[in-house]
């Protein structure tokens, strides 16, 4: 729905118990379902085509229109 509208996620965050806190940013918007699927198959978001890795300063301190802090288990 997001895209109909003229969204895109250009960021997202994970928190791992071995690497902690990290986060990926592609200012063009991440395909999600890509992303996904890049997760599940690698346990990790890095490495994601086109994306880079932020710190987490730069991760809360994007210029986005809408923040969504969620949590997703065993996914």
């Amino acid at each position: 729905m997001y895209r109909k509208l003229g969204g895109k996620i250009v960021s997202v965050s994970e928190w791992d118990r071995e690497k902690g806190f990290y986060a990926i940013h592609d200012e063009k918007g991440l395909k999600v379902e890509e992303l996904i699927k890049h997760f599940k198959e690698n346990g990790t978001l890095l490495g994601f085509g086109g994306s880079s890795e932020i710190k987490e300063e730069e991760f809360w301190s994007l210029n986005v229109d809408v923040l969504v802090p969620a949590a997703l288990e065993n996914l």
